[in-house]
């Protein structure tokens, strides 16, 4: 019933989550003006970082994610991090705006359905500590997994990484830092181990990909847990 009435209320494709704009049903969410703010990745992008590659590079790697290997199999987002798309993303993580994570569900579940949705059983979000959780009120990558997963039909799996200790934040430090600071931080709940015999391949999904170490620091922990094929996904990547 109140899920009812918030539709009723506040229907989807009523006006843009970004700017306040009427838009029609033919572009949910977002409006004309806003959709064509955003830079969609097309083409070749790095299998470690998700950035755009020059047309005539040969490989699969960027010169920075050839010098690190990579616990997880490819990486992939939807567009690159300009100033709009950060705005965008800095709205949905700390002003309340639950319902731009839908818009980045939406965008992320269409590119996978063009992509890589046969590789993957299961949605996982990149979890953040029940402290902050507690605080905010919801985990914003367990917004864009959830929306994910009911576009694709697949399973999500919300709790099954765990975020062990609450951490500074990352934005300020260096790699280096972010990757000392991250370490153990996360694991796989009790329980959920057995899906790793059985083959599931995991989808990590975040909000944006920066330096990799929050991507690689959960990916290490499904690894350790016996998961073997895991892809990242993220709405937003930057340039080389």
């Amino acid at each position: 019933m109140k899920k009812f009435l918030l539709e009723l209320l506040f229907p989807d494709g009523v006006e843009c989550v970004l700017c306040d704009r009427l838009i029609d049903h033919q572009h949910p969410f977002l409006c004309r003006e806003c959709l064509s703010q955003f830079d969609f990745i097309s083409g070749k992008s790095c299998d470690g970082c998700g950035k755009i590659l020059p047309p005539m590079y040969d490989g699969a790697f960027c010169s920075e994610c050839m010098a690190h290997d990579q616990p997880y199999k490819r990486m992939i987002a939807c567009v690159t991090y300009n100033d709009f798309a950060a705005e965008a993303v800095w709205k949905f993580k700390y002003h309340h705006k639950r319902y731009i994570g839908r818009m980045m569900g939406l965008c992320m579940a269409d590119l996978l359905k063009a992509t890589y949705i046969e590789d993957v059983d299961i949605l996982v979000p990149v979890p953040i500590h029940n402290s902050k959780e507690t605080v905010k009120g919801y985990n914003h990558s367990a917004i864009v997994a959830k929306e994910m997963a009911k576009i694709c039909d697949k399973s999500c799996f919300e709790d099954l990484l765990v975020r062990t200790r609450a951490t500074r934040p990352l934005k300020d430090l260096t790699r280096q830092e972010r990757f000392k600071e991250l370490e153990t931080t996360f694991r796989v709940k009790e329980g959920y181990e057995v899906l790793a015999p059985a083959g599931k391949r995991i989808l990590l999904i975040d909000d944006i990909f920066t330096t990799g170490t929050t991507a690689r620091a959960c990916s290490e922990a499904l690894v350790e847990a016996g998961f073997t094929d895991i892809t990242v996904m993220t709405f937003a990547t930057g340039l080389l």
